[in-house]
C-alpha cells in the first residue's frame, strides 16, 4: 500500500474493472475509492452526482478566543450548549483556544455579547462563518466507488451528529471492504453496506439533528421550554442520561451487518 499525503484529487473516472484517479501527483488505480473529500466533494462532482441540501434560514458564526472563558465563567464544562430564545450559542474547548459557535440570521451583524460576556474583552483570535444545510446523496455506492462522511451527507452542526455519522460510516465499510477485498464477503455486501449507511442517515441522524436545534430557529422559541425541561428529566435520572449519552453517540445504530 502506498500512502499519498497532500495528493488533490482532480478528477475520478470508473472504468468498471478499476477506478482510475488523477491527482496532483499523478495517475493512480484501485479495486475502489472511498470519496471522502467533504461536502464540496471533488470525486462527487466529477461522476456528475449532486448532492441535493436545503439550507437553513441561518447561518453559523464561529468565534476563536485565547481568553480563558472556564475562568470568566465559573463551572463552565469543557463542552457547553446555551439554549436562549434571544442568543443560543455552544463554548467548546480546544488545546490551546475556545471555540464559541452561534447562529446568525443571514445578514444580521455580530453581537457584542455572547452567554453573558463582551466580545471586546476576549481576546479574538479569529471569526468564521459557514452556511449550515441538511442533504443526504441519494445512494452511498456508485460503481467502484463508495462515499462517506460530508461527502455523502451533510447535517445540522449541532451535536456533532454528522461528524460521527461520518466515523460510523467508515468503520463499517473498513470492516465491510476489508471482507469483499480478502474474499470472505461478495461485492454485494458492499451494495448492503450502502443502503444500511443511508437509511441510518434518514432515519436517525437527520431527525436527532433536526431535534436538536428545537428554540434556535426562528419561530420555534415557544419550544425552547419544554425542551429544556425534557432534557433536566432526563440529566435527573442515570439511567436515562446513559442511554441518552449511547443515542447520541449512535451506539443504537448497529454498524455491522
Amino acid at each position: 500500500m502506498v500512502v499519498r499525503f497532500g495528493a488533490r484529487v482532480e478528477s475520478v473516472t470508473d472504468t468498471g474493472p478499476a477506478i482510475e484517479a488523477r491527482t496532483s501527483s499523478g495517475r493512480e488505480r484501485a479495486q475502489y475509492l472511498v470519496a471522502a473529500d467533504g461536502a464540496r466533494s471533488t470525486v462527487r462532482t466529477s461522476l456528475g452526482l449532486s448532492l441535493r441540501r436545503s439550507v437553513y434560514p441561518t447561518h453559523a458564526l464561529r468565534i476563536f478566543t485565547r481568553s480563558p472563558l472556564d475562568e470568566l465563567l465559573p463551572g463552565l464544562a469543557p463542552v457547553t450548549y446555551i439554549r436562549d430564545p434571544v442568543q443560543s450559542c455552544s463554548l467548546l474547548r480546544l488545546p490551546d483556544h475556545w471555540r464559541i459557535v452561534l447562529r446568525l440570521v443571514r445578514g444580521e451583524p455580530v453581537p457584542q455579547r455572547v452567554a453573558g460576556l463582551q466580545l471586546s474583552d476576549l481576546n479574538v483570535i479569529g471569526v468564521h462563518r459557514y452556511n449550515l444545510a441538511v442533504g443526504v446523496l441519494g445512494a452511498f455506492h456508485h460503481g467502484r466507488v463508495l462515499f462517506a462522511g460530508d461527502a455523502a451527507h451533510v447535517t445540522s452542526t449541532a451535536g456533532g451528529l454528522n461528524m460521527n455519522a461520518g466515523l460510523h460510516d467508515v468503520v463499517d465499510l473498513g470492516r465491510t471492504l476489508a471482507g469483499v477485498l480478502a474474499g470472505s464477503a461478495s461485492s454485494a455486501a458492499l451494495a448492503r453496506w450502502a443502503r444500511r449507511r443511508h437509511a441510518v442517515l434518514i432515519d436517525h441522524v437527520v431527525p436527532a439533528s433536526e431535534a436538536r436545534v428545537v428554540g434556535v430557529q426562528d419561530g420555534e422559541a415557544a419550544r425552547l421550554p419544554a425542551a429544556v425541561a425534557a432534557l433536566r428529566a432526563i440529566a435527573a435520572d442515570d439511567e436515562a442520561t446513559r442511554a441518552y449519552l449511547a443515542k447520541a453517540s449512535m451506539l443504537d445504530t448497529n454498524p455491522c451487518e
